[in-house]
């Protein structure tokens, strides 16, 4: 029983194999037990283990499809988040090799350029944290914090999302444009796929709760 905490909490193959292995073994008794007629004075005793233990099947195969829907969210959202930082990091680092190349002819990069830089600097940091938080949530299971950090980054990302839009377009570089307009995609993206790994964790813990009791049940009944 404690394969299946464990792997609601870090699924993997390995885990699951055995869970499955040890699924068909109680099974099997199960089946053993009811087919052998020396045991019918025990009948509804088997009969009930047999409907706990169906009903387990059920729950814990429902807790599994959504582990596996996060997993492969969390997959998606990471490749996402990098894919976007990339470029956040490279326009940052173009801009910041411009400015180092014209001190040293004398001159001066443009202020929106300058600002642009900042604002992408800040805007990195924000994404950062809203990985971050939502990596928290998964491990630490504390939606009253990931709540809170959302409705306070909200504010501050549309701020920020509005200035870089804003001095892409006043840089007067048609590739600034371009760049932000990637980033802003993939961002929007993102925080859909959070939006969607928090409504699936919001299940996976109703679903864990059932999960917990089906087993109690199921340990108390073959116990007595």
């Amino acid at each position: 029983m404690q394969l299946e905490g464990n792997y609601i909490q870090s699924p993997n193959t390995e885990v699951l194999d055995q869970i499955k292995s040890k699924e068909k073994e109680l099974s099997e008794l199960i089946k053993i037990q009811k087919a052998n007629k020396e045991v019918h004075p025990f009948d509804g005793y088997l009969n009930n283990i047999y409907l706990i233990h169906a009903r387990h099947k059920e729950i814990f195969q429902e807790v599994s499809d959504v582990v596996l829907s996060i997993s492969s969210l969390q997959k998606q959202l990471v490749d996402l988040f990098h894919e976007s930082d990339s470029l956040s990091e490279k326009k940052i680092q173009e801009i910041s090799m411009s400015i180092t190349q014209l001190m040293m002819e004398g001159e001066e990069i443009s202020p929106a350029k300058k600002e642009l830089r900042f604002s992408l600097q800040q805007f990195v940091g924000l994404s950062d944290s809203a990985m971050l938080s939502t990596n928290e949530l998964l491990l630490f299971s504390e939606p009253e914090k990931y709540e809170a950090l959302e409705r306070e980054s909200k504010h501050s990302q549309l701020l920020i999302m509005r200035a870089c839009k804003a001095l892409s377009v006043g840089t007067d570089d048609p590739d600034d444009q371009k760049v932000w307009q990637q980033i802003e995609q993939k961002h929007n993206h993102t925080n859909s796929l959070r939006k969607k790994v928090y409504e699936n964790w919001i299940v996976r813990e109703k679903l864990t709760v059932s999960h917990k009791a089906i087993l109690n049940e199921l340990q108390k009944t073959i116990q007595n």
